[in-house]
């Protein structure tokens, strides 16, 4: 009698842990706030963007959002502090595609591989570059287009973000 016992003992363990294993694991998430390391200084693009998408997400997660700005390297120093994170869900990147694509080729350095350090969430915005020059303005011209009529391969002072960013490569 003890063997039977002893059996549907252990065969109750063992349901009870098949039952409630779930329920164990899935704690409520988030139980703590959020950092948003956005890896750009205060006062660009980016940065507006966290700030406009932080108080609809945490209203809707039911936690604070802090925003981290780690501007450095063309967006390279917030990545690879995220990169570096507890793979928890408790830090999280908001960035664009060119401090990632670009940078992993044009730095000798790149701390990281874009393609496993992440696991993408959502777009936040898509942004259309658009470039245009009056012919008869002094401005530089890619060598295709310095053919037209009228262009000069002269150069026009340009403000971009960093020296690997998409508006930069977009405006020469």
């Amino acid at each position: 009698m003890q063997a039977k016992q002893l059996q549907s003992i252990v065969l109750l363990a063992a349901a009870i842990v098949i039952v409630a294993a779930p329920y164990a694991a899935a704690q409520d998430y988030p139980h703590r706030p959020i950092t948003l390391i956005v890896n750009f200084p205060p006062g660009g693009s980016t940065d507006a963007m966290a700030r406009i998408l932080r108080e609809p997400l945490s209203q809707a997660l039911g936690q604070s959002l802090v925003i981290d700005n780690r501007g450095g390297a063309g967006g390279t120093t917030g990545a690879a502090a995220v990169a570096a994170a507890k793979a928890d869900g408790y830090t999280l990147l908001l960035t664009v595609n060119s401090a990632l694509t670009t940078n992993k080729y044009l730095q000798k350095n790149f701390p990281l591989d874009p393609k496993t350090a992440f696991a993408p969430i959502t777009l936040t915005s898509d942004v259309a570059l658009v470039s245009r020059c009056i012919l008869r303005c002094r401005c530089t011209m890619s060598r295709s287009s310095s053919n037209m009529p009228g262009a000069t391969r002269a150069s026009s002072p340009m403000a971009a973000p960093g020296s690997a960013r998409a508006t930069k490569f977009a405006a020469s």
